[in-house]
């Protein structure tokens, strides 16, 4: 049967449609359109796509489809020995990639890649091997943990401080340890936080822990502390009633309750405030100590100022209201208090026994500008005229016996602080934690 149309338009929408109808899979062969002129730079004033828009009389489309079984019909005289002309009816019997008929038709690889926009090397991969090319399948190797034991092992490690061996035995698991890490590192909503050491519990310890408190379950503690008080402070305050006194205590439940406050108050009994964030500098002797504090809410410099006026003042009060030797008195300073000690160790005359740093800084911008700039190592001899509140330009000149104690997990001044003002240290004892 021969369909006539009027338009070629007509023509191609009734194959389609008859080719939709057909069985078989479709395949899909675009044309190389260019033109041809003797200059070349006509040729960038026409466009490929607009070429492949159009279908002149006697070619066939752009895109064109067919499917094995279908009927086309030949346009060109191919071969006229052969019976290969124009207006032939022809049936599809194979089809083949572009790459292959442009590589039977004669042409060369690097021809064949710059046609169709691939690179030589694809284009001679599938040359070599067009039969399998892009069937390989690379062998994967089988999972050692399921899914499942994927979500048992994350609910087992949430919450918990089992190791990963425990997990693994508790799981009964084939998987390696190192498994066991990845699975549980590749999780977002699992975090690792090493513990920090501390003595374990061990039996003898709960019992003691459980009998202790079943015995002293109903003792009223604050009582006891009365009485400790009353047996206690209160002869030594009457023995010494011409002396004005100021009770220090610290901040536990019973020491600051209603009850001990009210028994203070009814023996008209002095107490020291014991604020919280307290800056602390301790001027000690054998049997007496000087405090003197500031709180952290004060500006750097006025605490400072303060602070070495306060400790002078103590320290001279010890060498003439208590007759004591300076050779019986430490200077003992805590963190930012060790900015006190050591001025005050290198500007008195008569230097004390000694002196005794806890958790020293190098200097206070070297602690607030940690890891930046040129304070990266406390221990570089880098300084500021800003910075004057600086232990390590001063503590060599302290010629007194320094004892430097500092702990190795302190996070707020690292222990490189401390190891960095024992080495600049004259006379220097270094304690490794406390």
């Amino acid at each position: 049967m021969i369909i006539l149309t009027p338009r070629n338009a007509d023509s191609l929408r009734i194959s389609n449609v008859i080719l939709e109808r057909m069985p078989g899979n479709e395949v899909t062969y675009t044309s190389l359109d260019s033109i041809v002129a003797e200059n070349p730079s006509d040729m960038l004033d026409i466009p490929t796509e607009f070429l492949n828009k159009m279908i002149p009389s006697g070619f066939p489309p752009h895109k064109l489809r067919i499917k094995i079984g279908c009927i086309i019909m030949l346009l060109r005289n191919l071969d006229l020995k052969k019976g290969l002309c124009n207006g032939t009816k022809l049936m599809v019997v194979q089809t083949r990639d572009r790459i292959l008929a442009l590589h039977q038709a004669g042409h060369s690889i690097h021809f064949i890649a710059s046609q169709l926009e691939r690179s030589g090397h694809v284009v001679s991969n599938f040359l070599n091997d067009h039969g399998s090319y892009g069937q390989r399948t690379s062998p994967e190797r089988p999972h050692v943990i399921s899914k499942c034991e994927e979500r048992q092992i994350l609910r087992e490690v949430s919450n918990t401080i089992i190791s990963v061996g425990q997990n693994r035995a508790n799981l009964n698991l084939a998987a390696s340890r190192t498994t066991v890490c990845r699975v549980i590192n590749a999780s977002p909503n699992i975090q690792r936080e090493a513990m920090r050491k501390a003595p374990r519990l061990t039996a003898r310890h709960k019992a003691l822990r459980l009998r202790f408190a079943s015995e002293n379950i109903e003792r009223d503690w604050t009582k006891e502390y009365q009485n400790v008080l009353e047996n206690q402070l209160l002869p030594f305050l009457e023995e010494r009633r011409t002396e004005a006194f100021v009770f220090q205590q610290d901040n536990a439940t019973i020491h600051v309750s209603n009850a001990a406050k009210s028994w203070l108050w009814r023996y008209n009994i002095n107490t020291l405030d014991w604020p919280a964030s307290v800056l602390f500098c301790y001027i000690a002797s054998k049997d007496d100590t000087c405090l003197f504090r500031r709180t952290h809410s004060n500006a750097p410099a006025v605490r400072l100022g303060i602070l070495n006026g306060a400790s002078a003042l103590g320290f001279q009060h010890l060498l003439n209201e208590r007759t004591l030797n300076p050779k019986e008195i430490v200077l003992l300073g805590y963190s930012i208090g060790c900015f006190a000690s050591v001025h005050l160790a290198c500007s008195i005359n008569e230097p004390p026994a000694g002196v005794i740093l806890q958790a020293p800084p190098t200097s206070l911008l070297r602690v607030l500008l940690w890891k930046r700039a040129c304070f990266e190592k406390p221990f570089k001899e880098h300084s500021c005229c800003a910075d004057r509140f600086s232990i390590y330009e001063q503590i060599c000149h302290v010629r007194v016996p320094v004892l430097v104690i500092h702990g190795e997990d302190d996070r707020t001044v690292p222990i490189i602080h401390g190891k960095a003002i024992c080495e600049r240290a004259v006379n220097r004892r270094m304690i490794k934690g406390y």
